[in-house]
């Protein structure tokens, strides 16, 4: 039996014996009511019998004290079996309104748990199934195969149209995907830009064939959305059931994907053995190699992207982020961090930005912010360098706000670090806590930074508009900094929905493509 039929059962009963009381209880009290209509009917023939006689006269105006008591009487009965017929209907509406609204109650509660269920195991975009339903899936299958399909060059796409537009892509993409999924196949939307279709005993070639046909149909039809037309080309990794153990067939259409990006994307690669020495370190690698080739050649790219008051709209900073341009990609710093972190050439990438960033705001008083890494302090030279260079450019430090990640000054090195973001603070740098509330947020490390503000990370701002528990958290990191004095900024803010309440939360400063997307420079 279902819960919603558990709940439904008792309320019924209820709902039913109720019904029933009132009933028996209206038929009873309507039952005496017509008896003393009867009896009363009766006294009035046998009065105006009486009155006929004059023998009888005498007896009637002896009585007559009599008979008005007994009407008293049953006027009095008559009335409060109305009263109680009344009360009785009365509480049967009031208890059966009640219960009409316990039952509603109890059915948006079920509704709602049902929604969460079904968030918890489908992507919030397209509604597919995501990954949990995948795995419960594969380990029930055999005699199957995987497409794996992902979006080239999302990131570019992302900067280009910004969020909302790229949004409106995916959901045209995933709908041709649905409407075109084989009898025997099954979609999921793993990631924004990654999706996955199983093929339950495919027939010969059927999954290269199906690729072939997602592919040139992306080719050939332009997506359109707000006026905008653009094409979406698809990387492809096939893999299909064996028993080798080594790798599971998700795991090898993996990495078929990833050859097929390799070697250009908007490729059909199925995997066969010799793709096994791909693998996530290879990969690296292969970033390390490019990362250094374009730092010995000066290679990285300043984008500045505006910080906004949030009451005036007016630019108040920019921020530089770091970008290399491959040819025709723009590459993110998700794509090459991790590598640079490997390999020690975080400071290196920080250096070449404040040189470059400084170069760009000389001799104006444009106030801008740059990232600054825990392997800059480290190495214990970046106070030095940002004194050289604000002199030799002609910078003011105040000027200059350095965003660090807040668990920046957790370890051995914590004292130092410490030591090194006062001195900064004592030059005149304006320090933030950047992706602030992620991980581990302390009310008491803000004092110790020296922060002068917090950036909230974007998880908790991109949904503000729809998501309660997150605008509960931002409303109470919003009073902490307040009660601290530490003024706030919003990444993230890339629509009008958003924006409002950013605004209404009180948050100082908002940062997103609501106001401009990075750019690679800026109006003076």
């Amino acid at each position: 039996m279902s819960e919603e039929v558990k709940i439904k059962v008792p309320l019924e009963r209820i709902s039913l014996y109720l019904k029933g009381f009132v009933l028996v209880l209206m038929g009873v009290s309507t039952a005496l009511l017509i008896f003393f209509i009867l009896f009363s009917f009766q006294a009035l023939v046998q009065d105006i019998a009486y009155a006929q006689s004059d023998s009888v006269k005498a007896i009637i105006e002896t009585t007559a004290i009599i008979q008005d008591g007994e009407a008293f009487v049953q006027n009095l009965v008559i009335i409060l079996l109305l009263l109680a017929i009344s009360i009785t209907g009365t509480l049967f509406f009031i208890i059966n309104y009640y219960l009409k609204k316990i039952r509603q109650q109890q059915e948006e509660t079920l509704t709602k748990t049902e929604e969460l269920y079904f968030k918890s195991r489908h992507n919030h975009l397209t509604d597919l199934p995501s990954m949990s339903v995948l795995n419960e899936n594969l380990t029930h299958s055999e005699n199957y195969s995987v497409i794996m399909l992902d979006i080239d060059n999302i990131a570019i796409f992302n900067t280009t149209y910004g969020n909302e537009l790229v949004d409106i892509f995916i959901k045209e993409a995933a709908l041709y995907l649905q409407r075109n999924l084989p009898s025997n196949g099954s979609l999921y939307h793993l990631r924004a830009d990654e999706f996955v279709i199983i093929l339950n005993k495919p027939v010969h070639n059927q999954s290269n064939d199906l690729a072939k046909q997602i592919k040139s149909y992306f080719e050939n039809t332009p997506l359109d959305a707000n006026g905008i037309s653009t094409h979406l080309n698809f990387s492809f990794g096939i893999a299909k059931f064996t028993e080798d153990t080594n790798f599971n067939t998700f795991t090898k259409a993996n990495i078929a994907l990833v050859e097929a990006k390799r070697k250009g994307r908007n490729l059909i690669v199925e995997f066969d053995a010799s793709m096994s020495e791909y693998s996530s370190y290879t990969q690296i690698a292969h970033k390390i190699e490019t990362l250094q080739r374009y730092i010995e050649e000066d290679g990285l790219i300043p984008f500045y992207q505006p910080i906004v008051d949030t009451k005036t709209q007016e630019i108040v900073k920019y921020e530089v982020l770091v970008r290399i341009q491959d040819g025709n990609r723009i590459l993110l710093p998700s794509e090459f961090l991790q590598a640079a972190e490997l390999t020690g050439l975080l400071t290196a990438i920080t250096k070449q930005i404040i040189q470059k960033s400084f170069i760009y705001f000389s001799g104006t008083d444009i106030n801008f912010s740059i990232n600054i890494t825990k392997n800059d302090f480290l190495e214990k030279n970046l106070i030095n360098f940002l004194r050289q260079k604000c002199q030799i450019h002609n910078i003011k430090p105040q000027q200059v706000t350095l965003e660090i990640l807040e668990n920046i000054a957790l370890g051995e090195s914590a004292k130092d670090i410490i030591e090194q973001i006062s001195a900064l603070a004592a030059d005149g740098y304006v320090i933030a806590i950047d992706d602030f509330g992620v991980e581990s947020s302390n009310i008491s490390r803000l004092s110790d930074l020296n922060a002068n503000f917090i950036k909230i990370d974007g998880s908790f701002i991109k949904d503000l508009d729809t998501n309660e528990k997150n605008r509960k958290i931002v409303e109470s990191l919003v009073y902490m900094a307040k009660k601290l004095e530490i003024q706030v900024i919003a990444e993230f803010v890339h629509n009008k929905a958003v924006y409002e309440v950013v605004k209404e939360l009180g948050i100082d400063y908002c940062q997103g493509y609501y106001f401009s997307e990075p750019t690679i420079g800026i109006e003076r």
